[in-house]
């Protein structure tokens, strides 16, 4: 007999060996179940079951959750705010969405207002994120020292006062602008205002120190479905109310 038979024969003996020797370990295990009380058997199905049952009751609650994550809808967002070197309190920043949604009776659960304060004007990363937002149309107000404002006014990313509700209006008639002349066709025009003494002002400086000047302006990009809910917001940061 050649070598090559004998190894077939070998392979096939240890096949039938296996087999035998799983049929066998079968037999064995059913015996013991058969065998058992039935709180044994009901605690060695346990045992036997537990890591595979667990494995998918994880696998399948993971991808339930991912599916209600997906699904749910988003909340509405009724402003979103983006300021440049903050001479604020960020914790007191940050409570200012709650105080709007709660000062316009808006629901938490199924609205939202965003403050990001931690941008710094002349870094580069974050002028790209700003510019991101704005041209995404999810950004709402951009608030800054005069020379970032200027640069935003001059680049026509804000609208134009004289296109703002007349009671807002009315509001900011003695508030410094930031006027400029470099959007086209739009000649000499005011795209911002000093929030100097405005309700925002007086709750996001509790400390009452003195900090520089800081400008506030209504992105003209912004989402056009949220513009109601915007200018609501914009009367509220005026005049808190």
């Amino acid at each position: 007999m050649n070598i090559d038979n004998k190894k077939t024969a070998l392979d096939d003996d240890a096949s039938i060996y296996q087999r035998l020797e799983s049929t066998e370990t079968a037999k064995t295990e059913r015996q013991k179940l058969s065998e058992l009380s039935f709180k044994g058997k009901l605690r060695y199905l346990w045992d036997y079951y537990a890591v595979a049952a667990g494995l998918i009751l994880f696998f399948g609650g993971l991808i339930v959750a991912v599916i209600v994550l997906v699904l749910r809808p988003k909340p509405n967002m009724i402003g979103n705010f983006a300021i440049l070197n903050s001479p604020w309190d960020s914790n007191a920043v940050q409570n200012y969405p709650d105080e709007l949604l709660k000062a316009l009776d808006f629901d938490k659960k199924h609205n939202e207002a965003v403050i990001s304060d931690g941008y710094t004007y002349g870094n580069s990363s974050d002028g790209l994120a700003i510019s991101t937002h704005i041209y995404a149309g999810d950004l709402d107000f951009i608030i800054g020292p005069l020379d970032a404002v200027q640069l935003y006014a001059n680049n026509a990313i804000f609208l134009p006062l004289d296109e703002l509700p007349e009671d807002i209006q009315s509001a900011i008639k003695d508030a410094n602008r930031v006027s400029s002349d470099k959007v086209e066709d739009e000649g000499t025009r005011d795209y911002a205002f000093s929030l100097a003494g405005t309700a925002f002002e007086h709750f996001v400086n509790i400390d009452g120190y003195e900090t520089p000047e800081m400008f506030i302006g209504l992105c003209r990009n912004s989402d056009p479905e949220r513009r109601d809910n915007v200018l609501r917001v914009l009367k509220y940061v005026i005049t808190g109310s």
